[in-house]
């Protein structure tokens, strides 16, 4: 980074407020129920004793992408906590996901080709 623009730009030090924001993109299957998703996801998130409950846990749909319906998640933890809940929800939303028969999709591309008329 170029001094100038350090020395023309505010720094934030995450590390100094108590509390951090968890922002997580959950893809799921199109052919899944995004209720059903999005229940469950809340759920895994709210299961975990560290996410806060001030402000609550955010799980929406947020994007309808290529190959997934996009859930976004935004929960709030002690910044000491941070890294270690953000791994156990990832990896406690996919055990929900499993056990509920909701899928994360692979990325796909359909590809079609022309006839190629002979002479």
């Amino acid at each position: 980074i170029p001094n100038n623009k350090l020395m023309q730009s505010d720094i934030i030090n995450y590390t100094t407020s108590p509390v951090r924001r968890i922002n997580l993109t959950i893809p799921v299957s199109y052919e899944c129920s995004t209720r059903e998703a999005r229940k469950v996801i809340y759920d895994a998130v709210c299961a975990d004793e560290r996410v806060k409950t001030t402000p609550e846990p955010f799980v929406r749909v947020w994007d309808l992408a290529d190959s997934s319906v996009n859930i976004v998640v935004r929960a709030w933890v002690d910044t000491a906590d941070y890294w270690e809940v953000r791994s156990a929800l990832i990896e406690n939303i996919k055990y929900a996901l499993d056990e509920n028969g909701i899928t994360i999709p692979f990325n796909q591309l359909t590809v079609s080709f022309a006839n190629k008329k002979e002479d």
